[in-house]
């Protein structure tokens, strides 16, 4: 006999022992059932509708989940449940009345281990050895609940940066529409959030005798992998212009341009600080003269 045969065998006396040798049978078709009931690759259970008590596990659950077959039979829905998720089953499992098939998800067990498992839960009600139970499928969606967790934790830190930013942020599609703009790019050019949702740059902020040389740029980085810096001249609202720095990101899914994620930094103040010192360098302190070039 293989260690897996004696493992099995182990599995079914155990399982006889609780049910009682006379119930083991089930009735016409118990032999289909639990065959296909202990060789599913899922986790699977039965258990009893008033009680919540394990009735039965396959091999696939006890695997998953670490407790032999003794301790399943021993615990309750609640034992495989963190703490904090008992009020979510108590509300789930009230009640006496029968659903048929149900799917929910989202739930949350515990292995033995401690560790745990996201599972989406299909249940259907049937009756076991002359009780009113519930035949589960445990899907371990684990891995896509952490990539979701993931994506939600990158989303996050993306709209602290994003709308925190002291600098003016906007994000552009392919045709150069605004689809999102930061309380500092609002602010530098003295539009609100209504004002330049839809709208383009082009023609909000880009002084007409820039036109030509911003669409160039915006038309080029789009198909580059690489960032773009541009120093150049844009208006404000209230028709004032202003020097800025633009750092743009071509955004590319699958290989496809989707659009430009731009971030603008005035620098007019710099500019006159400079325009200044080079202004002081070239001329006579006293006279304001233009100094000799050697």
């Amino acid at each position: 006999m293989t260690k897996k045969e004696s493992e099995l065998g182990h599995i079914l006396a155990t399982r006889s022992r609780a049910a009682g040798a006379d119930s083991v049978a089930g009735g016409p078709g118990w032999e289909a059932f639990d065959m296909l009931f202990q060789s599913n690759p899922q986790p699977m259970w039965i258990y009893e509708r008033r009680s919540l008590r394990f009735l039965d596990v396959n091999e696939a659950a006890i695997n998953k989940y670490g407790y032999s077959l003794e301790e399943f039979l021993d615990m309750t829905l609640a034992d495989i449940r963190p703490a904090e998720d008992l009020a979510r089953l108590e509300k789930a499992t009230a009640g006496s009345a029968k659903v048929g098939y149900h799917i929910s998800s989202g739930w949350r067990h515990r292995a033995r281990d401690g560790s745990i498992i996201y599972v989406n839960i299909h249940s259907h009600d049937i009756a076991y050895r002359d009780k009113e139970a519930v035949l589960v499928t445990a899907a371990d969606v684990t891995q896509l609940f952490e990539v979701i967790e993931q994506l939600e934790t990158q989303k996050a830190y993306f709209h602290q940066l994003f709308h925190n930013s002291p600098e003016g942020i906007v994000l552009l599609d392919k045709d150069g529409t605004i689809l999102e703009a930061n309380e500092g790019f609002q602010k530098m050019f003295g539009y609100t959030y209504d004002e330049l949702i839809g709208r383009t740059p082009l023609s909000l902020i880009v002084p007409t005798d820039a036109v030509d040389g911003s669409m160039r740029a915006f038309n080029t980085n789009m198909n580059m992998n690489e960032p773009a810096r541009v120093s150049s001249v844009r208006r404000k609202k209230n028709g004032e212009i202003i020097n800025v720095e633009v750092l743009a990101y071509p955004l590319h899914v699958k290989g496809e341009a989707r659009g430009v994620f731009a971030i603008y930094q005035d620098t007019t103040e710099k500019q006159r600080a400079m325009s200044e010192i080079e202004y002081q360098a070239r001329h006579d302190a006293l006279t304001g003269l233009a100094n000799r070039m050697h």
